[in-house]
Protein backbone atom coordinates (compact mmCIF):
# COMPACT_ATOMS: atom_id res chain seq x y z
CA UNK A 1 0.00 0.00 0.00
CA UNK A 2 1.29 3.55 -0.94
CA UNK A 3 1.04 6.12 1.35
CA UNK A 4 0.80 8.60 -1.13
CA UNK A 5 -2.26 7.05 -2.36
CA UNK A 6 -3.78 6.53 0.78
CA UNK A 7 -2.75 10.59 1.04
CA UNK A 8 -3.81 11.47 -2.26
CA UNK A 9 -7.25 9.91 -1.78
CA UNK A 10 -7.65 11.37 1.43
CA UNK A 11 -7.05 14.95 0.51
CA UNK A 12 -9.74 14.40 -2.52
CA UNK A 13 -12.07 13.13 -0.81
CA UNK A 14 -11.95 16.36 2.25
CA UNK A 15 -12.09 18.40 -0.65
CA UNK A 16 -15.18 16.84 -2.65
CA UNK A 17 -16.81 16.73 0.83
CA UNK A 18 -15.68 20.28 1.25
CA UNK A 19 -17.64 21.10 -1.91
CA UNK A 20 -20.81 19.34 -1.17
CA UNK A 21 -20.27 16.19 -3.34
CA UNK A 22 -22.05 13.42 -1.33
CA UNK A 23 -19.95 10.29 -3.69
CA UNK A 24 -17.13 10.18 -4.98
CA UNK A 25 -17.15 7.59 -8.62
CA UNK A 26 -13.95 6.05 -10.92
CA UNK A 27 -13.74 3.32 -13.94
CA UNK A 28 -10.47 1.50 -13.21
CA UNK A 29 -9.15 -1.42 -14.79
CA UNK A 30 -10.15 -4.76 -12.95
CA UNK A 31 -8.10 -6.67 -10.67
CA UNK A 32 -5.72 -3.53 -10.51
CA UNK A 33 -3.22 -1.67 -8.40
CA UNK A 34 -5.99 1.51 -8.39
CA UNK A 35 -9.00 -0.96 -8.17
CA UNK A 36 -6.78 -2.18 -4.78
CA UNK A 37 -6.00 1.20 -3.20
CA UNK A 38 -9.66 2.34 -3.79
CA UNK A 39 -10.92 -0.67 -2.32
CA UNK A 40 -8.94 -0.53 0.95
CA UNK A 41 -10.92 3.00 0.68
CA UNK A 42 -13.74 2.14 1.24
CA UNK A 43 -14.89 2.30 -2.43
CA UNK A 44 -17.45 -0.51 -3.62
CA UNK A 45 -17.72 -1.90 -7.72
CA UNK A 46 -20.89 -0.58 -8.39
CA UNK A 47 -20.65 -2.38 -12.17
CA UNK A 48 -18.25 -4.66 -14.25
CA UNK A 49 -17.37 -3.57 -17.81
CA UNK A 50 -16.31 -6.93 -19.38
CA UNK A 51 -13.59 -6.05 -22.52
CA UNK A 52 -14.75 -2.52 -22.08
CA UNK A 53 -11.09 -1.72 -23.39
CA UNK A 54 -8.81 -3.46 -25.32
CA UNK A 55 -10.04 -7.10 -24.05
CA UNK A 56 -10.05 -5.89 -20.61
CA UNK A 57 -12.54 -5.65 -17.66
CA UNK A 58 -12.75 -2.48 -15.90
CA UNK A 59 -15.01 -1.69 -12.77
CA UNK A 60 -17.39 0.93 -12.00
CA UNK A 61 -16.12 1.79 -8.14
CA UNK A 62 -18.43 4.20 -5.80
CA UNK A 63 -17.96 5.50 -2.43
CA UNK A 64 -20.36 7.53 -0.23
CA UNK A 65 -18.61 10.48 1.31
CA UNK A 66 -19.79 11.97 5.04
Amino acid sequence: PSSVVDALLTRFEETASYHNCHKACALVKRDGTTAASLARAGYRVAAVRSRHYFQADFVDVVKWLQ
